[in-house]
């Protein structure tokens, strides 16, 4: 126990001066990673203080934490199967010859899905959203891959034509809200309850997005850069930063402006797989397909211009400073 604490302790003295130096150095920055940097602090120093509180008992505390995150996930899967189960069943809009063909192998099964699904959708129309929103939630807080674009591309097949513009007035809201507020759920359980789990298992990766943390001179434009990459996991994001650490609304802010390209990409193809008719070709591109792609490219490269645009402002101020001198 003695030896935890003096390994604490230096951990803590280690990142407190490497916090420093990182300040120091990034005080040429700009005024917003000035205005950052204490927050940093405090939320690195409260979590060192975490650290450095004795726990009852190293496998205690382990155990203790795997109970809890084991007893989340089984109240999330009740929960989706209490959501599932109190739907009214798809025979409510069955016929005896139209039934729903859940491995569909051929177009022409794929249309007749759809006409069910959308028959269904016009009988039940808000418990629906509201099941399928609750049922969004939950895979994203637990990261279950691929949850968020099958979600999207669904509402934006299903609520397409619930009012004028759907897929923009109904399943876009839908499908940021939900991803925002999955994701900020995973913040939470990750900074509670998975910690350790997540530095004992992705060391290198959280030490690295750390140091790119503490050298950023604007958070919010880092981390929004990461969430419109398609080279970072989602669901990594979720997990680590809350370690970095980053202020929640920081997070929040730019997850769902983040989101907003690629959750627009999915939603507008649900709407077009809803419009499919025999013999139209989904693999042709529409210019508006076109241009949600230009626009999903020129979103992820803001953040990157911004911070090229601001070491060049920092170079110019620098060499102006020298001119004066």
């Amino acid at each position: 126990m003695a030896r935890t604490r003096s390994m604490s302790a230096i951990a803590a003295s280690s990142n407190r001066e490497e916090f420093r130096a990182v300040d120091d150095a990034g005080g040429k920055g700009t005024d917003g990673g000035k205005r950052d940097r204490p927050v940093l602090t405090r939320q690195l120093s409260r979590m060192e203080a975490g650290r450095q509180s004795p726990p009852p008992s190293g496998s205690s505390k382990q155990t203790n934490q795997t109970y809890t995150v084991l007893a989340c996930v089984l109240a999330a899967v009740a929960l989706m199967a209490f959501v599932f189960f109190t739907l009214p069943p798809l025979s409510t809009v069955e016929s005896p010859g139209n039934k729903f063909i859940w491995h569909p192998i051929k177009a022409e099964h794929f249309r007749k899905d759809k006409d069910l699904l959308l028959l269904y959708r016009t009988q039940h129309k808000w418990r629906l959203l509201l099941g399928m929103s609750m049922i969004y939630i939950l895979m994203q807080t637990f990261c279950i891959p691929g949850s968020g674009t099958t979600m999207n591309v669904l509402a934006g097949c299903l609520f397409k034509d619930v009012v004028p513009h759907g897929e923009y007035v109904v399943a876009l809201p839908y499908a940021l809200g939900c991803a925002t507020a999955g994701a900020v759920l995973c913040y939470l359980l990750s900074l509670a309850l998975l910690r350790d789990f997540v530095t004992r298992n992705f060391p290198s990766r959280v030490a690295s997005l750390r140091q790119m943390m503490m050298g950023s001179d604007n958070l919010f434009f880092l981390v929004l850069s990461m969430r419109v990459s398609p080279m970072i996991p989602a669901w990594f994001l979720n997990i680590s930063l809350p370690l970095v650490p980053i202020p929640l609304w920081q997070f929040a802010a730019a997850t769902l402006i983040g989101a907003f390209p690629a959750s627009l990409l999915a939603v507008e193809t649900g709407a077009a797989l809803s419009r499919l008719e025999a013999g139209e070709d989904l693999l042709k591109p529409s210019p508006k397909q076109v241009f949600l792609l230009f626009l999903l490219a020129l979103v992820a490269a803001v953040p990157a211009l911004s911070r090229r645009f601001a070491k060049l402002s920092d170079f110019d101020a620098s060499d102006s400073l020298k001119a004066s001198r």
